[in-house]
């Protein structure tokens, strides 16, 4: 049988996607967003990102440098309402950004790792 009100919700949904723009744009908004964070992590003091240049898409990978665990790091953030993760191989934290993502959550992102690398 079909769950109709599930498929409300789906419309719902699409609907949403499509206020946002097109395939095209939110694809462009990501990658934005994902070189705007990229370069803020890149700025701070212990913190080394896996890439060399700005990702193609929304994840934005990186390592401390200081010897801090980074699992501590996820910890910390967590606390602070902020959701990023450990990958263990290669060991780094991984954040990822998407098209509704806005600079101020970047940048809540980026002071939390400068506060908790001081």
């Amino acid at each position: 049988t079909s769950a109709y009100p599930l498929y409300a919700g789906l419309r719902s949904a699409i609907a949403l996607q499509h206020e946002w723009g097109t395939i095209e744009e939110r694809y462009a908004e990501i990658c934005r967003l994902s070189k705007y964070l990229w370069q803020h992590l890149s700025e701070i003091s212990h913190v080394e990102c896996l890439r060399t240049s700005s990702p193609e898409a929304g994840l934005v990978s990186f390592r401390l440098t200081n010897g801090m665990p980074h699992k501590q790091l996820v910890d910390l953030l967590e606390k602070q309402g902020i959701m990023v993760r450990t990958i263990l191989n290669p060991d780094c934290v991984r954040a990822c950004v998407h098209y509704f993502t806005t600079e101020a959550e970047i940048d809540k992102l980026v002071g939390e790792i400068a506060i908790q690398l001081v």
